[in-house]
């Protein structure tokens, strides 16, 4: 997608007026969460975000309709291989309805790839592309701040 994880991103502001042409940030302005437009996904509708730790990409979240996740999921696993973590749970709804969701990992050395099929709605799948490090810098970091903020109660 054009998007270096761990690097500054260096993607240019979307226009105010017309569709986007190409890849750009809707909010050029946030130091934390980037919106994304542009995608060059046309037959799968998703929104997506870039995740910055210290102004670096941390994670790119894509978040396609569940109806696209086999199809998405089948792309990942064509261009690197079956997944080296998978987990299927059953998930309730609101509504009370149940259903089973995948979780798949693709794990390597600096990067992760994480599906979830159904993702805090029941027709919402997520995938994230992470930069390992700087996500457990960031967990980290919020830890911390969590034990800070405990200790001043």
């Amino acid at each position: 997608m054009g998007i270096e994880l761990g690097a500054r991103p260096s993607l240019p502001t979307c226009p105010q007026a017309g569709p986007a042409k190409g890849l750009c940030v809707q909010n050029p302005g946030s130091e934390t969460i980037l919106l994304l437009s542009g995608l060059p996904f046309t037959d799968i509708v998703m929104t997506a975000s870039v995740h910055l730790h210290d102004g670096k990409v941390a994670a790119v979240h894509l978040v396609p309709k569940q109806e696209d996740y086999a199809r998405f999921r089948s792309i990942l696993v064509e261009k690197y291989g079956e997944p080296t973590e998978t987990e299927i749970a059953e998930i309730t709804a609101i509504s009370g309805a149940k259903a089973t969701s995948e979780t798949a990992v693709w794990r390597g050395n600096a990067v992760s790839i994480t599906t979830i099929e159904r993702f805090q709605r029941i027709d919402e799948s997520i995938v994230v592309f992470g930069h390992l490090a700087l996500q457990l810098e960031a967990a980290a970091r919020l830890e911390q701040a969590k034990r800070d903020a405990a200790s001043k109660l």
